[in-house]
């Protein structure tokens, strides 16, 4: 808040934040430690097209249930199925605490569980671009986000 009179020190607030007309620390905080939205969208898309790639060679080139009979006969094939879904899992959870509607969230999830991390990389480009340079709507949605910084 701008206080006739008074320097920011004096405020309490940090003189080289950017001046928010009074809008308060919360304001600034997710432009000056800047989320790098680029970085995340990039790796997002670079994900979602490695991924695309693999499923589309795996679907040209292999039998699908012949192979994964084979996969399964294997220890360490068992063991990367687990950790898989290991991993669907913990980006289900992430994707169910951050979709304000439940119907959504379902969607993703099965899309995830059927087309692989093609799909995780997509929510992750998205949820980087919606969230406006903010960790904390990038994490949590924006449904959460004012809630938990306010």
């Amino acid at each position: 808040m701008n206080t006739p009179g008074k320097r920011p020190a004096d405020r309490g607030e940090d003189e080289s934040a950017p001046n928010t007309g009074g809008r308060g620390e919360r304001a600034t905080a997710g432009r000056r430690h800047g989320f790098p939205v680029t970085a995340v969208t990039g790796l997002g898309a670079g994900i979602t097209l490695l991924m695309g790639g693999a499923l589309v060679h795996g679907v040209t080139g292999g039998d699908f249930f012949e192979e994964g009979a084979l996969l399964l006969a294997l220890a360490w094939g068992r063991v990367a199925l687990i950790d898989v879904y290991a991993g669907f899992a913990l980006f289900a959870a992430w994707v169910l605490f951050r979709e304000p509607h439940a119907v959504v969230a379902g969607a993703w999830i099965v899309a995830l569980c059927l087309l692989g991390n093609v799909v995780a990389g997509c929510y992750v480009v998205l949820a980087a671009r919606h969230c406006r340079g903010s960790a904390a709507r990038f994490w949590l949605g924006a449904h959460r986000a004012g809630r938990e910084t306010a």
